[in-house]
């Protein structure tokens, strides 16, 4: 059995530090945008961040870490859970950062994906502390099926784990048998195989090779991305992952939010259902707390049900 640990001390999801539904104006094209910022303002700990941490981003002058500050404040201050904010700041300054670090980029050219915005937005904000939120950490061996032994082994990271359009439940434990986990998702974020089609064993020179990634820390917020121009059916993902971690404890994450795309590659539509602070019920004071279909401008009642559109799901610790 592999042992897992953290790579800092997890901060829990906190549902009484929910923020409220709103919407969020679409300056045009802008859609990707709104669908992962309506995400990440479920994420309470990350919430939490940004505002503890408002006065570094000023004396950093990260522009962007601000612009999300100001947006999460205007959430905070707003009046009713319908109302809507514009998120152009965040926008404008995930853009000039971008175009600074890579002045080819284009922006505008057909619709741009929410997955790349993620990392976009991640990138431009550049603070070691954030990427911590969002980063996993793999062993990554590499096995000859003809030697039947391991020929190297380094370690890798990554902030979003793409689940390829076929997943499978079978995975390989450390005596190298093929078991079948009970989920395949949860099983295949543990460990899972790539094949090397061009790689030659340096003992047998043969091309029967596999990498084999192996999770070694969890993050905070685990987000995970499935092919959106492969699926022929609804994506199955659960509610909630567990994992195995050091001195016999488990980490628990629940999911908190979903975003969603219908169209093909070069256009379409984002949209996020959120767990969220909703409208009071009538006769209670207290906000509904649920999810929430956060599209645009509009805010609906929503679903973590998985659907053919289901593109990125995010969990938080729990």
């Amino acid at each position: 059995m592999i042992e897992f640990n953290t790579i800092m001390a997890l901060h829990k999801f906190d549902p009484d530090q929910m923020l409220k539904t709103c919407g969020l104006v679409n300056t045009g094209a802008i859609c990707y945008l709104n669908s992962f910022l309506q995400s990440l303002m479920s994420c309470t700990s990350l919430t939490e961040f940004f505002l503890e941490n408002e006065e570094k981003f000023t004396g950093e002058e990260n522009k962007v870490a601000l612009e999300y500050i100001k947006l999460l404040k205007a959430v905070g201050d707003s009046k009713s859970y319908s109302d809507i904010i514009d998120p152009s700041g965040v926008f404008r300054e995930v853009i000039i950062a971008t175009k600074k670090k890579f002045p080819d980029k284009k922006f505008g050219r057909g619709q741009e994906d929410s997955g790349e915005g993620l990392h976009l937005f991640l990138d431009a904000i550049d603070s070691k502390e954030l990427y911590k939120y969002f980063m996993y950490k793999y062993v990554v061996k590499i096995w000859c099926l003809t030697c039947v032994k391991q020929i190297s082994e380094k370690k890798d990271e990554s902030c979003v784990l793409e689940i390829p359009p076929h997943l499978s439940g079978l995975v390989v434990n450390d005596d190298s048998e093929y078991v079948k986990e009970v989920d395949p998702l949860n099983a295949h974020i543990r460990q899972y195989i790539s094949v090397l089609d061009d790689y030659t064993c340096p003992g047998c020179k043969l091309q029967k090779c596999c990498r084999i990634y192996q999770l070694a820390s969890a993050p905070e917020i685990i987000t995970i991305m499935f092919s959106k121009f492969y699926k022929k059916s609804n994506i199955a993902f659960p509610q909630a992952l567990s994992f195995p971690a050091v001195n016999d404890t488990t980490l628990e994450y629940k999911m908190v939010a979903k975003v969603e795309h219908s169209g093909g590659r070069g256009g379409g539509h984002y949209w996020a259902h959120c767990y969220r602070d909703g409208e009071p019920e009538l006769g209670s004071e207290e906000p509904k707390k649920e999810m929430y279909e956060l599209n645009d401008i509009t805010v609906s009642r929503g679903t973590n049900t998985p659907t053919r559109e289901s593109y990125i799901v995010f969990y938080h610790n729990a």
